[in-house]
């Protein structure tokens, strides 16, 4: 793992942030990077999957990827699986699709969102500026 101050930020999105992750059971149980805790699995909800769509963010805990993001911004989603069991201090955004999901999580210089900053309009360019500005 990159040692926080050492390093620049990293960013995984979708997919790259459940790789993040301590374990994914989309195919098989399979060992994540273990940056953050917890395990990737398939969205406990009675709503269709995959999950395809806008949804609005809330921000349990400040970050730094948010800065100048209201609550509530909506961002793309495309995903199936999500972010399960995570230590609540590192999760930084949650949305609702029949139940709450981990949108972004962040721990030390690493960050993961679960939606598509890039398909996300001008919230999603906002994040991307402000996780761009982190590496200067």
């Amino acid at each position: 793992m990159l040692e926080q101050g050492r390093s620049k930020p990293v960013l995984g999105i979708c997919l790259g942030m459940q790789l993040l992750l301590e374990q994914g059971t989309e195919v098989r149980p399979c060992q994540g990077l273990g940056v953050i805790r917890g395990v990737c699995d398939r969205i406990p909800t009675q709503l269709k999957l995959p999950h395809i769509g806008w949804n609005g963010l809330r921000f349990p805990n400040p970050s730094p990827l948010f800065a100048g993001i209201d609550e509530g911004a909506c961002v793309y989603f495309v995903h199936s699986f999500s972010a399960q069991n995570c230590a609540p201090e590192q999760v930084v955004a949650v949305t609702d699709h029949g139940c709450d999901i981990v949108a972004a999580v962040n721990s030390g210089n690493f960050f993961g969102c679960q939606f598509h900053p890039e398909k996300s309009g001008e919230v999603g360019l906002q994040i991307l500026k402000n996780f761009g500005a982190m590496n200067k």
